[in-house]
């Protein structure tokens, strides 16, 4: 059993030779991708599928020995496409940005890993009465897995809400790259 992270990017591509450039390039953009935080500038879409799934079957009882579970990870990313004609200053700064920006959209996928690790330990203790039951889910299973999913949800916006803060990392990285030329 184990939780599997297959990560894809899409990137978006952005201009400007100034970090106030390049800030007003994706908040055009961000509109037109879905975003919906005008502050956005990337994300990370994910679903989470639970495959390979191994039963146990005693009498009219059936379990949930092992399974993966599969956290499927697009980083949609902006693409600086004027980096060629920028200073080599501005370069530097984008490449700071661009790491905080990474490492928080991958803080996104760690939290829902934990959340697939949860779920997977939950799966695995359930022993289902019947042999029809262990087919499908019953309400008490989908009842747990939708608070998890709450949970999920509240401790991304924790997250994403504690970083936007004066002195949260992505209102600093957002404020050093608008400084810079």
């Amino acid at each position: 059993a184990e939780v599997i992270i297959k990560e894809t990017k899409t990137t978006y591509d952005i201009g400007g030779t100034t970090g106030i450039a390049i800030m007003k390039n994706i908040r055009k953009k961000n509109k037109a991708l879905g975003f919906i935080k005008s502050h956005e500038i990337a994300r990370v879409n994910y679903n989470v599928n639970v495959t390979n799934v191994k039963k146990s079957i005693t009498g009219n009882t059936c379990r949930i020995l092992d399974a993966d579970i599969v956290i499927n990870a697009d980083y949609v990313l902006p693409n600086w496409a004027d980096a060629k004609i920028s200073t080599i200053n501005m370069n530097s700064e984008w490449n700071i940005f661009m790491d905080y920006v990474l490492r928080h959209e991958r803080t996104h996928v760690d939290i829902a890993t934990q959340f697939a690790e949860k779920y997977l330990m939950f799966l695995k203790s359930i022993t289902y009465p019947s042999l029809t039951d262990c087919l499908y889910m019953d309400e008490g299973d989908k009842k747990i897995l939708n608070m998890m999913i709450k949970e999920n949800k509240k401790r991304q916006n924790i997250f994403d809400f504690k970083e936007s803060q004066l002195n949260g990392r992505a209102r600093k990285a957002q404020n050093r790259l608008l400084r810079a030329k």
